[in-house]
């Protein structure tokens, strides 16, 4: 009776790390979060700024190198006028978890395009990185 007993607890156990382990069912999530970015200026502060998330560092880079305007209405914003104030990006967040929360996979929007409008029509841009929204949610940008 007792040989039963322990293969059947054997048995659940042994079940039980194998549905946590092998990635048979998994549960994708798809979400975002409000990153506050501080844009500062040593001189003239800009009529406008505009904020853009990216996955990877050379859309963003091509973004200041051409100075775009945001492509993306759901991973941008735009302060028009500037008026010195935190400007609110949502990020893009995603990934894989296992059937007891076990995160398996995760992956967030890494880059931020910022570019401001000066007084005199001139574009000026910076590329910074996201941190993880696990550690903080605020980011400071310094454009001459």
């Amino acid at each position: 009776m007792r040989r039963k007993l322990l293969a059947v607890v054997v048995l659940f156990t042994l079940g039980g790390l194998a549905w946590e382990y092998v990635p048979i069912q998994v549960q994708r999530w798809d979400s975002s979060f409000e990153l506050s970015v501080a844009v500062l200026f040593s001189n003239d502060q800009p009529r406008s700024v505009s904020c853009e998330a990216f996955p990877r560092y050379e859309q963003a880079d091509e973004a200041i190198v051409h100075l775009l305007p945001p492509v993306s209405r759901m991973w941008s914003t735009i302060a028009d006028p500037f008026e010195g104030r935190l400007i609110p990006v949502q990020v893009a967040v995603s990934g894989r978890t296992s059937p007891f929360g076990r995160e398996l996979r995760r992956s967030q929007h890494r880059y931020l395009a910022v570019i401001a409008t000066m007084p005199d029509g001139r574009r000026l841009g910076k590329v910074v990185k996201i941190p993880d929204s696990r550690v903080t949610r605020e980011v400071s940008v310094a454009i001459p």
